[in-house]
């Protein structure tokens, strides 16, 4: 089984557990937009890092680096999810909840946030701020 799908396995199961009176397609729904951001975000990262590469004199492998880490791919599906979840008002899944779904230390999260808002991704308004809150 490749890292999404296992992220997905335990979304699907923790999303449903946690709210009984919600039907399947409900969290399935949420599922595939965590999925398609993530590819999106995945892509705007790798797109940007490779543009940084081509521009440095300095070749690194910064993207071989951090494609090889498991936490990243989490902390990415982490973010995806969060952001769906956030978009649609989901009360009764609010930060940190899917840190412990995903199992992902929050260092690597924010790290990851950091990435992403560094390669010119916009957070949707008062995302920042509700990780403040909690």
């Amino acid at each position: 089984m490749c890292r999404v799908d296992l992220m997905s396995s335990s979304f699907l199961s923790s999303f449903k557990s946690d709210l009984f009176e919600s039907p399947d397609n409900f969290a399935l729904v949420r599922l595939q937009l965590t999925k398609s951001l993530y590819y999106k975000l995945l892509t705007l990262i790798i797109t940007d890092e490779e543009k940084k590469q081509k521009l440095s004199t300095n070749k690194q492998l910064s993207i071989q680096l951090m494609l090889e880490h498991d936490y990243f791919h989490k902390s990415l599906f982490a973010l995806s999810a969060e952001m769906v979840l956030f978009s649609y008002s989901s009360h009764s899944r609010v930060f940190p909840w899917i840190l412990s779904v995903i199992d992902i230390h929050c260092y690597h999260f924010y790290k990851v946030i950091e990435v992403i808002i560094n390669s010119g991704a916009v957070l949707p308004s008062g995302y920042c701020e509700a990780f403040e809150q909690n």
